[in-house]
């Protein structure tokens, strides 16, 4: 590699491309003795565009990812699509194309953005949730939920926006809608309600009730309800699902077009075989969000006939790391509700406690300038540009130097300071060759020396233990401030050591580099492409170093340090 200055496009490029070609993040299909690590940072509402809130959430849970993977774990790290409710329904109208061509267009621009952010999914597990095959299962869930009587129909006061011509489930402090900020008006309105009978985490301090479920939409999964006359509400059986929505299907402002679509709500009762009606409308998302566990841990092949019975679910439940922000933490109580109540039907025996989940990382809202910024506000810096102006890396570390839990400032400031240290970085790492002559000690060396690589060995030793001691905590806030400090100690020894002809004693040789190769391995989960990039210099080869020659990780202790459950405002 010639000693050319960083260029971040031309080194994650290059990356991205040995990872693909190598299927470095497929999930390990067999047991190897290793423990299965299943990290997992909820399902992407697929509206075309990852903002701030997605960078942190997935760049965090990345972190968690990629740490597993070099102390050897099996790890299963994949996401899920969400393409159903309100927005992408409405950017479909707006666009005039069929929503499901809006969710190709915008699933695929968030896999290119994650993708360029370095994030290690395995895309062979992902899922987006319009796929029949997939919907399929919520509607068995739902069918699950409603013979338990978790489920049920009733009339209610709903809040409708006139301008959007929903029903919503959620309104803003000032009683307006959250997607286009009109006020709402009270409508009385069949809903399906979820009966929640378990108060949320202890952690959370707080209880909610039942709440609706359904939306009188077209865009969603449709509630696989047939209504007769003679039988009254009748189930579909689970023979029929799943419950297809019409492929020819276009929303309307102002209407659902499925209660006026002849093919779709015609139909004939599955118990007396007389004409029947199905219900006109469709599950929430937050239905999908129940049991979107599930499908990550069976291989997509298999999902169609064991997305509940497949032997990889007792591999990899419960996820050893979920990560989420402030505003999706309180949805988790579905979670748990869907797996006691699958437990109860005869799942997941082996599933201790019925817990779906072994610890929980939530982190603030990104803010700009004061401001917090996510999903309901325009971004003040887009995720995009920044990538372009200043590499992905440089982006990463810009939002894990600061503390997960704590609200951070995104700033311009911040990713400057950061591609700064990745070039200084870049420069140091490149200028040193493994290859480059050193000079064999010959008899006694002068004290001063020995004593100079001693202290700098007890100084790199103790910076190690502490970013190992950061990475145990999940502060990695703290390991992005140890890795900076420890560069800072190599640069001036790197020209302390050097001689007048450039080379340096094999001791002092061997020393810098030891340091230079953890530096690289501790700063890699944050950092991926210019560690990768790095690594594959001092391995002095065309491709990247194998995990073999990798420095080995202190597998002391097989916990990775994953917090409790932690909600800073």
């Amino acid at each position: 590699m010639p000693q050319s200055p960083y260029d971040p496009s031309r080194v994650e490029a290059w990356c991205r491309h040995v990872w693909k070609r190598d299927g470095t993040f497929a999930t390990p299909a067999e047991e190897t003795g290793a423990p299965s690590t299943f990290i997992h940072a909820g399902i992407l509402a697929a509206t075309g565009k990852i903002h701030t809130g997605h960078v942190r959430t997935y760049t965090v849970a990345d972190v968690c990812a990629r740490r597993a993977r070099s102390a050897g774990d099996n790890v299963l790290w994949a996401l899920g699509f969400e393409a159903f409710g309100p927005t992408p329904e409405s950017a479909a109208i707006e666009h005039r194309i069929p929503p499901q061509d809006w969710i190709e267009y915008c699933t695929a621009r968030m896999r290119d953005q994650l993708n360029c952010l370095g994030v290690s999914v395995d895309w062979s597990r992902c899922f987006v949730t319009n796929q029949p095959e997939y919907y399929r299962w919520t509607q068995w869930v739902f069918l699950r939920f409603l013979e338990r009587g978790l489920v049920y129909r009733d009339d209610s006061i709903g809040r409708c926006c006139g301008h959007c011509h929903t029903d919503l489930t959620a309104v803003t402090d000032d009683a307006r809608c959250p997607q286009c900020g009109t006020s709402i008006r009270p409508t009385r309105v069949p809903h399906w309600y979820l009966r929640v009978p378990i108060p949320v985490r202890e952690t959370e301090q707080y209880r909610i009730g039942d709440r609706p479920i359904s939306r009188n939409r077209s865009w969603g999964i449709p509630v696989p309800v047939i209504h007769c006359p003679a039988c009254g509400q009748v189930p579909v059986p689970d023979r029929d699902l799943p419950v297809r929505l019409p492929e020819n299907l276009m929303p309307k402002v102002e209407s659902n077009t499925l209660s006026n679509h002849p093919e779709f709500i015609v139909c004939s009762c599955p118990i007396c075989h007389g004409p029947g009606r199905r219900d006109a409308d469709t599950l929430d998302v937050d239905v999908n969000a129940f049991w979107k566990l599930v499908p990550l841990c069976v291989p997509a092949e298999a999902r169609s006939e064991q997305m509940f019975t497949h032997p990889d679910l007792r591999r990899w439940l419960p996820a050893a790391q979920i990560v989420c922000g402030t505003d999706e933490a309180g949805g988790w109580i579905n979670d748990r509700l869907f797996f006691k109540a699958a437990a109860d039907c005869g799942y997941f025996p082996d599933l201790a406690d019925r817990e779906p989940v072994r610890n929980i990382l939530v982190h603030a809202t990104p803010s700009s300038r004061g401001r917090r910024i996510g999903k309901s506000l325009r971004d003040r810096i887009d995720p995009d540009d920044a990538v372009r102006r200043y590499g992905a890396d440089s982006v990463r570390l810009a939002i894990l130097e600061a503390n997960p839990r704590r609200i951070f400032g995104w700033s311009e400031a911040t990713l400057q300071g950061n591609y700064k240290f990745l070039s200084s970085l870049w420069d140091l790492v490149v200028g040193f060759s493994p290859s480059r002559p050193s000079i064999p000690r010959n008899g006694a060396e002068p004290d001063y020396v020995g004593s100079r690589r001693r202290r700098f060995h007890r100084r790199s030793e103790a910076a190690f233990h502490k970013i190992e001691a950061a990475y145990e905590q999940q502060a990695f806030h703290l390991v992005v401030k140890e890795v900076k400090l420890l560069f800072g100690r190599l640069t001036p020894f790197a020209a302390e050591t050097r001689r007048s002809d450039g080379t340096r004693l094999a001791a002092d040789d061997a020393a810098f580099g030891a340091v230079i190769r953890r530096l690289l391995h501790d700063l890699e989960p944050l950092a991926p492409h210019i560690c990768y990039r790095l690594n594959a210099h001092l391995a002095n080869d065309k491709g990247a170093t194998s995990p073999a020659e990798r420095p080995a990780a202190d597998r002391s202790s097989r916990t990775m340090g994953y917090a409790e459950v932690s909600l800073v405002k």
